[in-house]
């Protein structure tokens, strides 16, 4: 891992977690040379001769600029950038909270409460006076009603996990283990954990 500047190491986040296009990240890369003197020559060469308007450029993209990033510190990027999102509650909390139930099926389990609670409640939603078994078959109403009786203890939920990894208690180590889950360390006690 090389060690970069941290606003270098932020537009390398935000492209790889697809905030920032890769055609903007290619505009960046040819108009400011920074970077060039924080890599090494022959990663520097790999990154401005990479094809990025080819098929596969971003999986090509995200193999090179994996070499220069913390994976544990990027996992943990998008974790507390998820749970800003859920706190604020924009427009995209429906995905966000499937989003926690896709990460703990994943591998993620200290994210049970807002996975179960939350995230499989939009992924399978139980609405009376529906037949609806999907968010997407819901009418907007029924969206509404269900996001909102949602409300009620999510923002707790959300500082809990927050809280776990601003303390330590539990550190994404951007690995995945042989059955394909995320692996973390948790150091929380057993009160923290029921």
């Amino acid at each position: 891992m090389t060690n970069l500047p941290a606003e270098i190491v932020e537009r390398f986040y935000l492209t790889l977690n697809g905030d920032i296009p890769i055609e903007a990240f290619e505009k960046w890369l040819y108009a400011d040379r920074t970077l060039e003197q924080y890599l090494n020559p022959d990663d520097y060469l790999d990154l401005i001769s990479l094809g990025f308007k080819k098929s596969g450029a971003k999986y090509e993209l995200w193999k090179l600029l994996k070499k220069h990033i913390d994976l544990a510190d990027f996992e943990t990027y998008k974790l507390r950038n998820l749970l800003q999102e859920a706190r604020l509650k924009t427009e995209r909390l429906p995905q966000v909270l499937v989003a926690f139930y896709e990460l703990y099926c994943d591998g993620y389990y200290f994210l049970q409460q807002l996975a179960i609670g939350y995230g499989l409640a939009i992924q399978v939603p139980q609405v009376e006076n529906t037949t609806a078994e999907t968010w997407d078959e819901l009418n907007a109403m029924e969206k509404k009603a269900l996001l909102k009786s949602l409300e009620q203890g999510l923002d707790d939920e959300v500082d809990l996990v927050l809280g776990w990894l601003e303390s330590g208690k539990i550190k994404l180590t951007g690995e995945i283990d042989e059955m394909g889950r995320y692996m973390y360390d948790d150091f929380r006690t057993q009160g923290d954990r029921d």
